[in-house]
């Protein structure tokens, strides 16, 4: 990044001082942040500046902004949080690193922001700023062609855990996988491109077979919940893998239309972070996952 200050010495994690003066308008804040979303409606500017020259901000470094921003992003909105647990909020709240894969980064800008409305009479009633915090503001005007040739828009009725992961990849430019409206056309996908790797043991998933596969996963892989578990409770689900610990035996997953934290807690589905024990991913249905890695 480049920081429009003409201070080749310049330290981000350093505070402002008088000789580093500058107009803090919406541009040079947007450098600043780079590519960080709505920064105008997070930080009172005046306040900015007055951190950023070493006034009453008390010396304020451009990372703790940077910090911040992250932090404000990442709490839900009144109505977000009138429909989600506390036990969701606070796991999707949580601060990591970012990550080597790119839509694990893009997936987490979601958490806390989306959640299901599926009824067309409350969504007219909502206002502006709701129907932002809605499916349709991440998913809306996906296409995608059917098995019977014909073509479907995403829309409010749709199960949208595909769709989510298909707004993912529109938002990265990853074209070749950013039209999918269901799981079943991601992994006739990746079974084009050898990049599906089925669960051995399928359709009895065991411990033993999942142990065995967690090693390859990786951060932005796929993970696939196949609808033809033996109690045949859920319907094909695909999520994005965030994080994979072999030693405890966990996968946490970023993943739309799902309930989070809490479970039933939740009074509607939404963007959550999960993290699944071998047991959980058992009774899921976990059926495989694909890898992503040089996807286009």
């Amino acid at each position: 990044m480049v920081y429009p200050l003409g201070n080749n010495s310049f330290n981000p994690d350093m505070p402002f001082g008088q000789n580093d003066k500058a107009n803090v308008n919406n541009s040079y804040n947007n450098c600043i942040f780079d590519n960080l979303p709505d920064v105008r409606d997070e930080f009172d500017f005046e306040e900015m500046s007055r951190c950023y020259v070493g006034g009453g901000g008390g010396g304020t470094s451009v990372n703790d902004y940077r910090r911040k921003h992250k932090e404000l992003q990442a709490r839900p909105t009144a109505f977000v949080k009138s429909k989600l647990s506390s036990q969701t909020i606070a796991l999707n709240q949580k601060q990591y690193s970012s990550s080597s894969a790119a839509n694990v980064n893009e997936a987490r800008r979601y958490l806390n922001k989306i959640v299901e409305v599926s009824s067309q009479s409350e969504y007219n009633k909502l206002s502006a700023a709701n129907k932002k915090s809605t499916q349709m503001a991440l998913i809306s005007g996906i296409e995608s062609t059917l098995y019977n040739g014909t073509k479907h828009t995403a829309a409010l009725s749709d199960d949208w855990c595909a769709l989510f992961v298909s707004a993912i990849n529109r938002n990265l430019g990853i074209k070749g996988w950013s039209t999918f409206c269901d799981v079943r056309q991601f992994v006739d996908k990746a079974k084009s491109e050898n990049r599906w790797h089925k669960m051995s043991s399928w359709p009895n998933p065991t411990a033993k077979a999942i142990k065995a596969q967690l090693p390859g996963m990786r951060a932005g892989d796929y993970i696939i919940f196949n609808g033809n578990k033996p109690n045949g409770q859920r319907r094909a689900h695909i999520g994005i893998i965030e994080f994979v610990d072999t030693k405890n035996g966990t996968v946490t997953i970023i993943e739309g239309n799902a309930k989070g934290a809490g479970g039933s807690s939740d009074k509607r589905d939404a963007v959550v972070r999960n993290v699944y024990s071998i047991s959980e991913l058992i009774n899921a249905g976990y059926g495989g996952y694909i890898n992503t890695k040089g996807i286009k």
